[in-house]
């Protein structure tokens, strides 16, 4: 109670400071531009997380600011509704403290008495705090508004931030990836002058470098859907809440109805899911058998020193001294392109993963939201029967069953439908054959 005497208290300042800018976080350009400059691929990568979990933290505070506000704009309804029922309960509280104490165990008595007290206290603690809110209710609405905005934007910035540290890290992972293919190319052109068993580590080292740029740009993709990913989610959980509070002060009316068919239609499909999901499996399970290939690589090429007595071992004596500069690099080169594979492969199996967490994530989420709305959707007045037997949408629905593309997703609807609700369907078909069953003994019966 103190806590929220002390924020009314300061609700205009903070609302004054929000408006003129004054509350905005300090974002400091100059340092950014001076680090961006620099091209460090090893200093962006740690401001780089940095600013992600940052810009994770500012959407969560809008998202806390947008359900608080959208419980404000609902109206004064519930508070009242909690308002009575705090002074219910503290009426009857006063009646049994009321009732004389007992002669028999005055220790039960006087514990029972102190309960009693502290309950009360609790509970006008409680009424209190709702008849500040209710009172000044339009004072933190405006405090809710500002907050929203001040957060959308913090993340607004910290996004832009983002962007020119991720486009920036990109950037420099692609021009690495392709200095050192160059370097590869450079070297391929002489290959034809080495010996063989130079050519095989020369065209190996060819093959990562190839490698390497290619998942650096699956790595960019990605980067890029993870992003979106969790967008997406943050923006169905707070549309999720702000549904929730809207049908419990509305009810059910056909513009609730309306909107929550519009909320339906725009969310993500599980079909989809399941599709792009086994695809990333199966990337994800490549990836990871990669990553261990070059891990035992590593393991067993070892120290270069002793690869490269290794392969001069293999060239007639006469060679060694001539190739031992060149065996020398190419064992280098070979080094660092799989170390580089090594770690690359690792943030990438991490992004996937994170990407496929969040999409996961993303369509449990919606499938709570979705059976919500058809829940609701049940006690919400329709157009009736009339629309059912529509000759367009039904000749539309009809379409689309009897088309074989449709077959496989049809099939996986109704095996999800049975085990969500399969207890309804087997009522309806208990149901549909005792009519059955009534239905052929009433024509036995008129046949008679």
């Amino acid at each position: 109670l103190t806590q929220f005497e002390a924020l009314l208290r300061e609700a205009p300042q903070r609302i004054e400071a929000i408006r003129v800018g004054k509350a905005r976080p300090v974002l400091d350009k100059t340092n950014l531009e001076t680090l961006l400059a620099t091209e460090n691929l090893e200093r962006i990568e740690p401001l780089l997380s940095q600013e992600q979990l940052a810009l994770q933290q500012a959407r969560e505070t809008q998202r806390k600011q947008a359900d608080e506000l959208a419980r404000l704009l609902v109206g004064s309804k519930g508070l009242s509704e909690e308002i009575a029922s705090r002074m219910k309960t503290l009426e009857q509280i006063d009646a049994d403290l009321q009732i004389p104490l007992t002669e028999q165990q005055p220790s039960l008595s006087k514990a029972q008495t102190l309960i009693l007290k502290t309950r009360r206290m609790l509970r006008q603690t409680e009424l209190d705090l709702f008849r500040l809110r209710i009172a000044n209710h339009d004072t933190l609405t405006n405090l809710a508004q500002a907050e929203r905005d001040h957060a959308s934007t913090e993340i607004a910035e910290r996004q832009e931030r983002l962007n020119a540290l991720s486009q920036a890290a990109q950037k420099l992972r692609e021009a690495r990836a392709r200095q050192v293919r160059q370097e590869a190319e450079a070297i391929r052109s002489t290959i034809e002058t080495l010996p063989k068993p130079l050519q095989v580590i020369a065209h190996e080292n060819a093959r990562y470098q190839v490698e390497l740029e290619e998942l650096t740009t699956r790595g960019q993709s990605v980067s890029r859907d993870l992003q979106a990913a969790r967008l997406g989610l943050d923006e169905i959980k707070s549309d999720y809440e702000r549904t929730r509070q809207r049908v419990d002060v509305v009810g059910a009316s056909e513009a609730i109805g309306k909107m929550l068919k519009r909320r339906r239609d725009a969310l993500p499909s599980l079909q989809s899911y399941r599709r792009t999901s086994a695809e990333r499996s199966v990337e994800i399970s490549r990836a990871t058998d990669r990553q261990i290939d070059i891990d035992e690589l590593l393991h067993e090429r070892g120290d270069i020193r002793a690869e490269v007595s290794k392969t001069l071992e293999t060239l007639p004596e006469a060679e060694r001294p001539l190739f031992e500069q060149e065996t020398v690099q190419l064992a280098r080169d070979q080094r660092n392109a799989l170390n580089e594979l090594q770690k690359v492969y690792g943030r990438y199996i991490g992004q996937i993963t994170s990407l496929d967490l969040a999409e996961r994530q993303l369509v449990e989420v919606a499938g709570d939201y979705i059976d919500y709305i058809d829940d609701q959707l049940i006690w919400i007045p329709g157009p009736g029967l009339s629309a059912l037997l529509d000759p367009v949408g039904l000749g539309k629905a009809l379409a689309w069953m009897l088309a074989p593309s449709h077959w496989l997703e049809l099939t996986q609807d109704l095996w999800t439908l049975m085990q969500q609700r399969i207890v309804w369907l087997v009522l309806m078909l208990g149901l549909f054959l005792l009519l059955m069953t009534k239905h052929t003994k009433f024509t036995e019966h008129l046949r008679e």
